[in-house]
């Protein structure tokens, strides 16, 4: 367990599990998540099923983004937009926020207000149809939610693993030469 906020935190690896809820298929579901970042420069997020099968894996270094989508074999390798990160999430967010969620870090762009709560922690970021709430922490475990008109993602941070190496080669994702480029 860090002794430090992950705001102050450099880097981090830790496991989560995520409901996702696709409120226009009006499909939900929950996987397992592995996270492994370095502060607002790279981050890997490996995604399993409950039963520990792999179903997508998302790099981000610095403004290029890549993943891939096991079950439709589709890959992607461009800049970090918030269009490319639909097929992943359902919601069209910026994916360099992802540095800000797992980081503990406000939202500083046009249109965003974040506040804090009694402690001086970040408790809630949203623009007009994206909100970011720390719902709740205790020690390294948080539980995040993500709410959008078209999904919603409860991120529950439940295992921290440590520290990471910037120079870890899981950083870079390898595209199956059989994966479709979307």
């Amino acid at each position: 367990m860090p002794s430090k906020k992950y705001s102050e935190m450099e880097t981090a690896a830790f496991d989560a599990k995520v409901l996702m809820r696709d409120k226009v298929a009006g499909k939900s579901g929950i996987v397992n998540l592995q996270f492994k970042g370095v502060k607002n420069q790279k981050i890997r997020l490996d995604v399993l099923s409950p039963i520990q099968t792999h179903i997508a894996s998302l790099a981000l270094n610095g403004e290029e983004l890549s993943y891939v989508l096991v079950q439709t074999k589709q890959a992607y390798r461009g800049m970090a937009s918030a269009s490319a990160m639909v097929p992943v999430i359902r919601v069209p967010m910026n994916p360099k926020f992802l540095y800000n969620i797992f980081f503990d870090q406000p939202i500083v762009e046009k249109n965003w207000t974040c506040t804090k709560d009694k402690n001086d922690m970040l408790k809630e970021c949203k623009t007009r149809d994206l909100k970011i709430t720390w719902v709740s922490r205790e020690g390294a475990a948080r539980v995040l939610e993500i709410e959008h008109p078209k999904a919603f993602l409860q991120i529950n941070i439940y295992k921290y693993q440590g520290d990471v190496s910037p120079t870890d080669s899981k950083f870079t994702l390898k595209i199956p030469d059989a994966f479709k480029l979307i």
